[in-house]
């Protein structure tokens, strides 16, 4: 039984050349100052009554300090080594001992921190369970690994091959075999293939989005039953890695949610376990992400109840909602009456819950107000796909409608949720919640770390490492809410000493802005959570917490779109021993009046340190409608230059803030500090070597491990020229009409 990628038809030479180019153009983008990515870990699963040692994977992981889990808040300090064995001259390793014995089993995000800053989250499932960790699983059927009914099994999808597994089963014994991977911050889509002693393909599963793959399956045959684990393009690597487990029932009654990966990770994915949780992972979860007054919760009693009848009084008076377990292949619908005038919002909730569906919503007026029924119905309003974001750094699709009308005439009025998706889907994965209120105007939002490039598709999974004298930024993508349009301010709280907030105005109707902050020449370390609140305007308005997001890959050859889910924290780390080379800022840090129709000069200034004498490049962003302000240079040396900002006649009155993106070329050592802590060392031992061991003979292995990490130091810290993207200090403009004193 060979099933391996080779008959696939893939052409595996054309496909490298892709990931090659792919991989050359993203790599243009990769002069910037060093900032923690974390692509992953060594271990994701792990075992609740142990104490685990996991390695970060990634990029600039120099130095660790602490690994940090959510949402319990604990935080790890990383392993040490010595060089040559002596304590003194001990340096951070990438490693981390995790107690797993007080976590609470489940998904926790997993960030670390270090000489260059604190890293985007990934996931970390613990689980009451034995884990047994696979490096190199069997690709060939006659050494297939042997798995134990209940054993949590972790491993890495193997590119263009299949992994073999073997399990013994008696006849009429029942299989339950389950795979998760995207759960896991996983790339891999995986597919399940469940072959007979007699060698007999008798079962597939296939992973769907966060579903997992799983197969449910009776043995016909007593003997050895081989399952094989792939991905669905033969992809692998370390960012393919998978958890999988197996039960066995002899009675053939047994459920497959005794499965340990069940109990935790598909109540993550089917609303009616534990409603009202909710996963958010897409824009449209955030209506519902705070908690809205309680109301009447109606559920249909079964999946065949189609038609939802008038339940009591509370469906003439909204809010209310109805939990819809399975929209399957039909529609499910509910009545209700209204008034001439009256409007409501129905909003659904199904995709959004990653559900695998595509409900699509219709209103019709069935009867007038004496009860006659008007035959056809009348359709009054419908939507078929809600909130679609995309050319972010972080993209979100929200599939779920939502339809606000007002009834034209009294009467009676039916509310249809239809399913537009087709095609056998796992139990569970259709349900849909409809929530009917009148019109609440309000917000929700979304944060996460502005990825410095010119390309925001370059964009990829990283934390913030803010410089001294530097500046980063966080952007903000506002939902607006049942027609809520007015302007938001923007604002971080939970700031460290020495840094300092550059609120911004996200204007009437607009969706998303920058919030910066700066950090002062002598700013001290510092890491932690910081929060996005947003002010909207008008006496009595509450101030809401943007939700933190990332991203969580960067795009790919195969998939040309970076993919991005909600975390738990905004995390900002101040590197204290760091100086920006430069930073600049647009005007004076005042706000400007401008009228409609006018032009005013703008004068852009740029603060030089060492390494950052070159030409700056300033382009500003995301401009207010009909304003316009072209690229300004700052010639190499000079300290401002000015640009011409046009306000044409037909620019709206309002408050806007400007930012912009400078370019320019530096020059950088990267931990020059480690050099000079290791040569510290060297000279310690040149002067005081015998002092620091009773045994000479240990000296010369501590010289030759000192010498070789400060020939790596030394290679990692000379200097070199960047191209870097920084956000320039923003400036609040003032649109006025032209005859406004």
């Amino acid at each position: 039984m060979d099933h391996r990628g080779g008959r696939t038809g893939i052409n595996w030479r054309v496909v490298c050349w892709a990931g090659l180019l792919f991989a050359c153009s993203i790599s243009s983008a990769r002069s910037q100052f060093p900032t923690v990515q974390l692509h992953g870990w060594s271990r994701c699963v792990l075992p609740r009554q142990d104490q685990v040692v996991v390695r970060p994977r990634g990029v600039d992981l120099d130095e660790l300090r602490h690994l940090y889990l959510w949402p319990q808040g604990r935080r790890f300090s990383s392993l040490k080594t010595s060089l040559g064995g002596i304590a003194k001259f001990s340096v951070p390793t990438e490693e981390f001992a995790i107690d797993c014995t007080d976590l609470a089993p489940g998904l926790h995000d997993g960030m670390v921190d270090g000489r260059f800053g604190i890293s985007n989250p990934r996931r970390l499932l613990v689980v009451d369970a034995d884990v047994e960790y696979l490096s190199q699983p069997a690709v060939d059927s006659s050494a297939a690994q042997t798995l134990r009914p209940g054993v949590v099994y972790e491993a890495n999808c193997q590119a263009r091959d299949r992994q073999w597994f073997r399990i013994e089963l008696e006849s009429g014994e029942r299989l339950a075999a389950v795979a998760y991977a995207a759960a896991l911050d996983s790339r891999a889509t995986l597919r399940l293939a469940l072959h007979d002693p007699a060698g007999k393909l008798v079962a597939l599963g296939h992973a769907v989005r966060d579903w997992p793959a799983r197969i449910d399956w009776r043995a016909e045959q007593a003997g050895a039953h081989f399952l094989e684990v792939y991905d669905v393009l033969y992809r692998g690597g370390p960012d393919f890695h998978y958890a999988l487990e197996v039960v066995t029932d002899h009675s053939g009654t047994g459920d497959p949610r005794k499965c340990c990966l069940d109990e935790l990770l598909l109540t993550t994915l089917e609303p009616g376990i534990s409603l009202p949780r909710l996963k958010f992972s897409e824009l449209s979860r955030l209506p519902s992400f705070f908690p809205n007054a309680p109301h009447p919760r109606f559920q249909l009693a079964n999946r065949d109840d189609r038609v939802l009848p008038l339940l009591d009084e509370h469906l003439a008076r909204p809010p209310f909602s109805v939990f819809l377990p399975s929209l399957d292949d039909a529609s499910s619908s509910l009545q209700l009456p209204m008034r001439k005038g009256q409007t409501l919002v129905c909003e659904v909730r199904s995709a959004q819950w990653s559900q695998l569906t595509d409900p699509h919503l219709l209103v019709y007026r069935i009867a007038d107000g004496q009860g006659n029924a008007i035959d056809p119905p009348h359709l009054v309003a419908h939507q078929q796909d809600g909130i679609h974001r995309t050319g972010l750094e972080v993209t979100f699709i929200a599939p779920d409608p939502i339809v606000t009308w007002t009834a034209p005439e009294d009467g009676r009025y039916r509310i249809e949720v239809r399913d537009d998706q087709r095609g056998e889907r796992p139990p569970g994965s259709t349900a849909a919640e409809a929530e009917i209120r009148s019109p609440q105007p309000g917000m929700a939002a979304l944060a996460w770390p502005l990825f410095p490039s010119a390309d925001i598709k370059a964009a990829r999974p990283q934390g913030t490492h803010l410089l001294r004298g530097g500046t980063v930024a966080f952007r903000v993508l506002l939902h607006r809410i049942d027609g809520y349009s007015g302007p938001v301010r923007a604002s971080i709280e939970g700031l460290p000493p020495g840094t300092r907030c550059y609120p911004a105005t996200i204007p009437a109707g607009a969706d998303s802005g920058i919030v910066l902050l700066e950090a002062a020449a002598d700013a001290p370390s510092w890491t932690g959570p910081v929060r996005i609140l947003l002010h909207p305007q008008g006496e009595g308005s509450q101030p809401v917490e943007a939700v933190a997001a990332t991203v969580q890959w960067a795009a790919t050859p195969q998939r040309n779109i970076t993919q991005g889910r909600l975390t738990n924290h905004l995390m900002l780390h101040v590197a204290g021993q760091d100086v920006a080379p430069c930073t600049v800022h647009l005007g004076d840090n005042a706000p400007l009046t401008c009228a409609v129709g006018s032009k005013q000069e703008i004068t852009i200034r740029i603060t030089r340190r060492d390494g950052g004498d070159a030409e700056c490049i300033v382009r500003p962003q995301n401009l207010p409608p009909n304003v316009s302000l072209g690229e300004v240079k700052i010639p190499q040396g000079a300290m401002e230059a000015t640009g011409t900002l046009t306000i044409a006649p037909n620019t709206p009155p309002g408050t806007y803030t400007l930012w912009a993106v400078a370019e320019m070329k530096v020059r950088w050592r990267a931990n020059p500090q480690a050099v000079e802590r290791l040569e510290a060392w060297k000279a310690e031992i040149e002067e005081n070597g015998e002092t620091l061991t009773s045994t000479p003979q240990d000296l010369p292995p501590v010289v030759s491990a000192l010498a070789a990490e400060l020939e790596r130091v030394k290679q990692r810290a000379m200097e070199r020229e960047l191209t870097v993207w920084l956000p320039a200090t923003p400036l609040e403009l003032r649109v006025v009409p032209a005859d406004q004193p």
